[in-house]
């Protein structure tokens, strides 16, 4: 919530996703999202989240997963991709 209430942030972006994401649904006030419409960069695992944002008029995107991008991949990772 704090980064959809900060008017200085221009996008959210889900480094990662888990299977547990709706229930941060729970956490969220609608009216304070619908007055700072921050838009919502998601993974896999956020589709609740990204069509409860959509619900409310907040543009979000789906993307595939970044986090191999921002860090090194480990050794399991490096060899199921080759």
């Amino acid at each position: 919530m704090e980064a959809f209430e900060d008017s200085t942030v221009k996008g959210v972006i889900a480094a990662t996703s888990g299977d547990k994401e709706i229930r941060v649904l729970t956490d969220l006030d609608p009216t304070k999202l619908r007055e700072n419409p921050t838009r919502f960069y998601g993974l896999s695992d956020n589709p609740c989240l990204i069509t409860y944002l959509w619900m409310l008029g907040i543009s979000s995107f789906y993307q595939g997963v970044v986090l191999d991008d921002l860090q090194p991949a480990d050794e399991i990772s490096r060899e199921s991709t080759v």
